[in-house]
């Protein structure tokens, strides 16, 4: 049952992820996909030598570059900091283990409902906090700010 409980969270986790990502995608990368291949286009209209035309190109896509390594960095952040709080969930059970007069295959039950009961709440404060982290996105990237 744990382990079914888990794949529940990694699923909820990864669908709000998901929602985000695709929110972003269509509202801001999307255009800003489109605009790259029209500069670049224009570039590989030009009558310039290959490397003029190559760096014209790099200029083009510089900006999206630079978007997706934004969006990349804000969304590994977010995972570091479930990581982190599942850490700390499992550091819980550990020390709880540790202090328990039974011997571990009898707690092993309730530490994994510890763990679960810990990990949905690491699971659910992060989902909130990924609207945050949402807002903060599309703010940086409406104002060209990262």
């Amino acid at each position: 049952m744990a382990e079914a409980d888990v794949h529940k969270l990694q699923q909820r986790i990864q669908d709000a992820v998901d929602k985000v990502a695709t929110e972003i995608d269509i509202e801001y990368l999307r255009k800003m996909q489109a605009e790259a291949f029209r500069c670049s286009a224009t570039c590989c209209e030009s009558t310039g030598n290959v490397a003029d035309v190559q760096n014209c190109i790099q200029l083009c896509q510089a900006p999206l570059q630079r978007s997706q390594n934004y969006i990349q960095t804000e969304i590994n952040d977010f995972q570091d900091r479930i990581r982190r709080c599942l850490l700390q969930c499992n550091d819980s059970a550990k020390d709880f283990a540790a202090s328990s007069s039974q011997n571990l295959e009898q707690n092993a039950p309730m530490l994994m409902e510890k763990f679960v009961k810990c990990a949905n709440q690491c699971g659910d404060s992060n989902i909130k906090l990924l609207n945050t982290v949402s807002k903060r996105m599309k703010t940086a990237l409406k104002n060209k700010s990262f």
